[in-house]
């Protein structure tokens, strides 16, 4: 059973829903001025990378594999976070033109030297005590009490900031525009001092932009308001937020 020629069960992508989201993405490129890459961990379809790229700035990874296939099938700018590497995967991702998060005061002192030496970007993720996720619980909560996710603001002094690139946090899962803006303006007030030590600012992943009812002119104002601030990159890496109602998954009753 299938359709037409398709055996079931299969997901069918619809490319021109696909397109209309990315068009979304690519309007807060143009007018907020800031980086958008596609969470491979929550979309990874190789066959549609490059038309994608029209739209995007590159992919995120959360470990080895992504990374390869962020930098073979994609191209552009990879990215990748692990809440913790051995050395042996230092060196393999890094032999990539990568950026690397580290996502402690521990894991940076470990290996930040290596990845710079080997021509990473590098950055930190940092628990900033704000989150919005909008299913789960604390379960989908990264900065819940006790979460080993980013670190601590209290360990953020014992960083060397001359080493790094990127300051990195995640704290939104399925949010709406209030939950993007608010964590913007949260980073801004509580984190400004580092900030200014950085080039680029990443906010993650977890920014719903393509939901009926999110406020896509708000998100632009907000990014420019914090660009204009701090004078540095802005990237946003959403997954589901790019991909959303883009295609369904097709079985058949076969008794």
């Amino acid at each position: 059973m299938g359709i037409g020629n398709i055996p079931t069960p299969t997901f069918v992508l619809d490319i021109p829903r696909l397109r209309q989201n990315l068009e979304t993405a690519k309007r807060i490129r143009e007018e907020a001025g800031c980086k958008i890459l596609l969470a491979t961990k929550a979309f990874a379809m190789p066959a549609v990378f490059p038309m994608m790229q029209d739209y995007l700035d590159g992919t995120t990874a959360s470990g080895v594999h992504e990374t390869i296939m962020g930098a073979e099938s994609f191209g552009k700018e990879v990215h990748v976070y692990n809440p913790a590497y051995t050395r042996d995967e230092v060196e393999r991702i890094t032999r990539l033109d990568v950026h690397m998060y580290f996502n402690s005061v521990s894991q940076f002192e470990k290996y930040a030297s290596l990845a710079d030496y080997n021509g990473a970007k590098v950055g930190l993720r940092v628990n900033p005590g704000y989150s919005n996720a909008t299913l789960g619980g604390d379960l989908y909560d990264p900065c819940a009490p006790g979460s080993r996710f980013g670190e601590v603001p209290s360990k953020l002094d014992q960083v060397n900031w001359d080493k790094v690139d990127i300051f990195h946090v995640h704290a939104l899962c399925e949010s709406m525009h209030d939950g993007s803006i608010g964590l913007i303006n949260h980073v801004a007030e509580n984190f400004s001092a580092y900030i200014k030590q950085v080039k680029a600012v990443n906010f993650g992943g977890g920014h719903f932009i393509n939901k009926p009812g999110y406020d896509v002119d708000a998100l632009i104002e907000a990014i420019r308001a914090f660009k204009a601030r701090f004078d540095v990159e802005v990237i946003l890496e959403p997954g589901a937020g790019l991909v959303v109602n883009t295609g369904e998954l097709h079985a058949s009753v076969i008794d």
